[in-house]
């Protein structure tokens, strides 16, 4: 790994000191050809189309033809693997035996991908009732021997050889449709899928594109295994007298009459049975060493997890604003009226979220801080309705943006408004960023779902977003991966996507978290930038209070799925008005004397059942008993709003460290 220094004399905050370059990840041919085994399966499977191609030119004699008088021959220069119990040379039935193998491979494992592939995404996406049916049939369908299975459909249908390889397809479907289907129940779940969601990717461009992807690896793997499974049924069938008939040659019929006459010569079993453990073996070391040259071990080679990701969307142009002052008493960009949000358990339904209203001003920085579990993240992906349901639902209140309510619209309209007016930035950019697809091809994307644009028009869109984020030497970094940036061009790069639909909104949930202070600090100041230069409104998820005081204009206090406080940041530093905002105040880090403890609020936030009256009493040093019963409404107090019933009577403390003014800004 190979780190730009920062020079001594160099800006402290200057992003130079954040670009870290990696080894790039070779070209797939390249590491294909660095693994021996696959290099060999791929050789000797080449070598079977080939032959089964060229059957013709290559096989000495026709497959077929009796030699007089020359039965169990042995190897000789006229034929070089003996001939059969009927005089027919062994070489060239072998030879014309690989397009029987060939067609039995390829048809088997392309209708077992066709059936299995669909149903195992969709069940393990969508889930529910659907899932349920499916599987119970895929068990109905398992219990049956592929043997069976193939005997069953031949003879049904008149000793057809196609319909024995469907019925070993079928036989195939349940083991791939179960794999499929656990492994996608795992990537909906990744943070790059909830991403795509955000953006409005439609649900068959998610199956394709991310999930399918993502569980190729093990597809491989098993498709690999059932093209060699394919040609040892089809041997076993053979042996049954259900094989390719025709007066066609087949290493399965071979095995077959070699068995009648092994007496006479072991060898003619040998022969065949050789090819097919050939063929199988080959298959399966092809289809590892693509595995991992295409999969999660090649990534994790270089670092990288293979998780495809972020499709992104863009409406147009990025333009400046001027229309727009930094929080400006203009028509709320958002409104959230009386949100409530429940949450299924086996105990019952829970609110997690309860009557939560607050407005987004044009250009305006609004801050959502709290504790962790306070209900922040669910407040905010229930905004672009973003949350799993089950278990997840939203049971209450209005979500106004652009006129709409969106939490009535069609989620077809939902998508499209994801996709263009409001954008959101995720806390793990590493998880919601495809680290197998180049950043520029990953921007550009978008630019092509939306629009409709060629790769040139794609490429160049990019290069204005990744440098209008301030990402040095744009045009080189366009090719390069995730893993090949640090933690705050990543986050940069996030940012990047996020703008890229040209929002009104954008919601970034905790931008900031695992970056060390100075990078935060270009982040944040890069955020301040984008809304004066382009009129952004901006949600601003965290629980950092030294990131709100440097970056918003108004924030609200969560506990326990509540607004506790509402107020200017000033306001909010130099005299909070609900003893929870005093109590996060005083909780900040800080230089203290010598041997004086840190304060830290007593307790934890309470999950599942919420304790009667202010959900905060318990913790609370300033409780009384009628703190303990009935509700707290939120009231006005002064230019600030509070949940708390002793508003009146108490004095509490600010932070040491109020924001700057707001015209230094710096």
């Amino acid at each position: 790994m190979t780190i730009i220094d920062r020079p001594k004399d160099a800006d402290p905050t200057s992003v130079v000191a954040d670009v870290v370059t990696l080894p790039r990840r070779p070209h797939l041919l390249r590491r294909i050809l660095r693994d021996k085994f696959a290099v060999a399966g791929l050789l000797i499977l080449l070598l079977l189309v080939f032959t089964a191609i060229f059957a013709k030119f290559l096989a000495p004699f026709d497959p077929e033809l009796l030699f007089t008088g020359g039965k169990f021959e042995g190897r000789s220069w006229s034929h070089w693997l003996g001939t059969d119990h009927l005089g027919r040379d062994n070489l060239s039935r072998i030879i014309f035996g690989t397009r029987v193998a060939l067609r039995v491979a390829l048809q088997v494992t392309l209708m077992t991908l066709v059936l299995s592939v669909p149903l195992g995404l969709l069940s393990g996406f969508i889930g529910g009732r659907f899932a349920g049916i499916l599987m119970r049939m895929m068990d109905g369908i398992h219990s049956i021997p592929t043997l069976i299975m193939a005997l069953t459909f031949a003879t049904a249908f008149n000793h057809s050889f196609g319909w024995a390889l469907f019925g070993i397809s079928l036989s195939f479907t349940p083991t791939m449709t179960r794999l499929v289907r656990a492994e996608t129940l795992s990537v909906r779940e990744e943070t790059y899928i909830e991403a795509s969601h955000a953006i409005g990717t439609p649900l068959q461009r998610v199956l394709r594109k991310r999930v399918l992807h993502n569980v190729a690896s093990p597809i491989i793997v098993q498709t690999s295994i059932y093209a060699g499974g394919a040609i040892l049924v089809e041997a076993g069938l053979s042996i049954l007298g259900v094989g390719v008939g025709g007066g066609k040659s087949a290493w399965g019929s071979m095995l077959r009459d070699a068995f009648d006459s092994i007496h006479s010569d072991a060898w003619s079993v040998v022969y065949p049975g050789a090819a097919i453990a050939i063929v199988v073996l080959a298959a399966n070391m092809a289809g590892d060493g693509l595995r991992d040259a295409l999969g999660l071990d090649a990534s994790s080679r270089y670092g990288v997890r293979n998780r495809m990701g972020l499709t992104i969307a863009r409406r147009g142009e990025i333009e400046s604003s001027d229309t727009a002052e930094v929080g400006a008493a203009t028509s709320p960009v958002l409104e959230v009226d009386g949100l409530t949000v429940s949450v299924q358990t086996a105990s019952g339904s829970i609110d997690v979220i309860e009557d939560v209203s607050f407005s987004v001003g044009q250009g305006e920085i609004l801050g959502l801080v709290g504790e962790s579990g306070s209900g922040k993240t669910v407040t905010s992906l229930s905004i672009t309705r973003l949350l799993s349901s089950p278990p997840f639902s939203i049971t209450g209140g209005r979500v106004i943006f652009g006129g709409q309510d969106l939490l009535s619209v069609p989620m077809s309209t939902m998508r499209a408004i994801r996709g263009q007016d409001i954008g959101m930035i995720f806390q793990d950019p590493m998880a919601a960023l495809n680290p197998s697809v180049s950043i520029g091809r990953q921007i550009g994307e978008a630019v092509r779902l939306h629009e409709g644009a060629s790769r040139r028009v794609a490429e160049r869109r990019a290069l204005e977003l990744l440098d209008r984020v301030g990402i040095p030497a744009a045009r080189s970094r366009l090719s390069n991966y995730p893993h090949e940036f640090s933690g705050g061009m990543r986050q940069r790069v996030m940012i990047a996507v996020a703008l890229s639909c040209s929002p009104k909104l954008l919601i970034a949930d905790e931008p900031t978290t695992a970056l060390d202070v100075t990078i935060q600090a270009q982040i944040i100041d890069l955020l301040r930038e984008l809304r004066s230069d382009l009129g952004l409104s901006i949600l601003l998820v965290t629980h950092d209070l030294g990131v709100v005081a440097d970056a918003c204009d108004r924030v609200l206090v969560m506990y326990a799925g509540q607004i506790v406080e509402q107020a200017d940041v000033y306001d909010l530093f130099a005299t909070p008005t609900h003893p929870y905002s005093s109590a996060l105040l005083s909780a900040m880090p800080r230089i203290t004397e010598p041997g004086k403890r840190l304060y830290a609020i007593p307790g934890t936030v309470p999950v599942g059942t919420m304790p009667d009256g202010c959900r905060f009493h318990p913790r609370c040093e300033h409780a009384i008993d009628a703190c303990a019963s009935g509700e707290v409404p939120l009231v006005d107090v002064g230019d600030s709003l509070a949940r708390c019933l002793r508003t009146a009577d108490l004095d509490l403390s600010g932070s040491t460290s109020e924001p700057l003014p707001p015209e230094s800004d710096s």
